[in-house]
């Protein structure tokens, strides 16, 4: 069994979509971290010449001169693969990226896993104090009918829905084939911004979603969906396409214009289109009753199943930034 270092990215990504992998753990975000002048590390694990898993890692820091080594949602194991095989996989990953941790001066290691991974307690991983990615998010099925999956959602939301029909809100949808999909990004971000001011959550500044929405291959699209009335862009969101889910990863309102109803008309939409694509879940991407009541009703009028993700796991390389690393993490 070995590691061996890939830049194919077919072969990659052909993987993570037969293993239902996620979107981060992509080659289009590989490349999308190396933009952002992160370092990142692509690893297939193979035996005998047939892969097992792959993991893509990234070089990240929690302070300005403080590292960490991350792997978000992953690795992805080959499906099927008997719990003892994956525990010599692990094994393996983890000693590798022990050394790469200590060789690029990281503090810990942090791994997210997307699915199950055998007991950290093997490994000499502790339990992360909070997850960076989700840990808990709402997944709608689209294999059903259209009309099962609109009559499915709560009766204000279908009432809202239509409500936002009638008052000839309109979702036009952009992404980097559009000749004006830079403005748009700047309305985007300026929703966004508000948004965000009014609810105190944190966002990325523009040139990455403008780095994001730059993205637009086979396996990877991402993409725009903008609300608008009486000439005004009211409500805007960022959905990515991948594998066999479509998610909706950030999003905003302009406040003023709550009354038109706007973001349950741009969900439905993005749901339809989606749905015609080909893909068979959407990803309303978190939900938590405690730190955002308010988006975790929102999102619930939808339906959907609840998925909770396995708790993120650390490794801890130098106890003193680690422990001060938790008080951060403890107040976010």
């Amino acid at each position: 069994m070995k590691i061996e270092i890939t830049d194919n990215k077919k072969e990659w990504n052909e993987f993570l979509l037969k293993n239902d992998g996620s979107f981060l753990q992509s080659a289009e975000w590989a490349n999308f971290q190396r933009n952002n002048l992160k370092k990142v590390w692509l690893w297939g694990i193979e035996d005998g010449g047939e892969k097992l898993a792959q993991l893509l890692a990234v070089k990240d820091n929690f302070l300005k001169n403080k590292n960490f080594l991350y792997i978000p949602f992953g690795p992805t194991f080959k499906n099927g693969l008997p719990l003892d095989i994956k525990k010599i996989v692990l094994s393996l990953i983890i000693k590798k990226l022990e050394e790469i941790a200590k060789s690029e001066d990281c503090v810990f290691l942090k791994i997210e896993p997307f699915s199950f991974l055998p007991s950290g307690r093997d490994f000499l991983l502790k339990p992360a104090v909070k997850r960076i990615q989700p840990q808990k998010t709402l997944i709608l099925d689209l294999r059903k009918p259209e009309e099962k999956i609109f009559n499915d959602f709560r009766l204000k939301t279908r009432y809202h829905i239509r409500l936002a029909e009638k008052k000839e809100v309109a979702v036009s949808r952009m992404n980097k084939n559009n000749s004006n999909l830079d403005s748009m990004t700047d309305i985007f971000y300026n929703i966004l911004t508000r948004t965000a001011d009014r609810q105190e959550f944190g966002i990325y500044p523009k040139e990455y979603y403008k780095k994001l929405l730059d993205i637009y291959t086979e396996y990877f699209k991402s993409e725009l969906f903008l609300a608008q009335c009486q000439k005004e862009f009211i409500a805007a969101n960022l959905v990515i396409f991948f594998g066999k889910r479509a998610t909706y990863l950030h999003g905003g309102l302009d406040y003023q214009y709550r009354g038109q109803r706007a973001p349950f008309l741009l969900h439905w939409q993005q749901i339809r289109d989606a749905k015609n694509m080909g893909y068979a879940e959407y990803d309303f991407w978190g939900i938590d009753e405690k730190k955002w009541p308010g988006l975790t009703r929102f999102k619930k009028n939808f339906g959907g199943r609840e998925f909770t993700y396995p708790l993120g796991m650390d490794m801890a390389f130098n106890k003193f930034w680690y422990f001060l690393y938790k008080i951060l993490r403890s107040f976010k």
